[in-house]
């Protein structure tokens, strides 16, 4: 109704028109990253780089814990003979086992 006027002197039809969105259209929305997942027997992780997700080389993710074997107590690296020098405990003087 008008600013100032009466019921009885202002006409107003409704002219919405209403669309089902159900139909025939065989493609769908995508499926976002978050909720893809394949079944395995292993525990999987989940990559991210620079916040983005990101997906596993051949799509294997998975995750096994292994008990650590030593402690770190300090590390020191000299740039100009470029070695790395690590000392702790009970660490593993074969190379395969680390």
């Amino acid at each position: 109704m008008p600013y100032g006027g009466h019921a009885a002197d202002y006409n107003e039809t409704d002219e919405t028109t209403h669309t089902d969105e159900v139909g025939t259209n065989l493609f769908y929305e995508p499926i976002p990253f978050e909720f893809i997942r394949t079944f395995e027997e292993l525990p999987q992780l989940i990559v991210s780089v620079n916040e983005v997700p990101a997906v596993c080389h051949n799509l294997t993710c998975d995750f096994t814990y292994i008990e650590p074997v030593g402690i770190i107590d300090s590390f020191t690296y000299d740039h100009s003979t470029r070695v790395l020098v690590i000392t702790g405990t009970n660490l593993p003087d074969v190379i395969d086992n680390i």
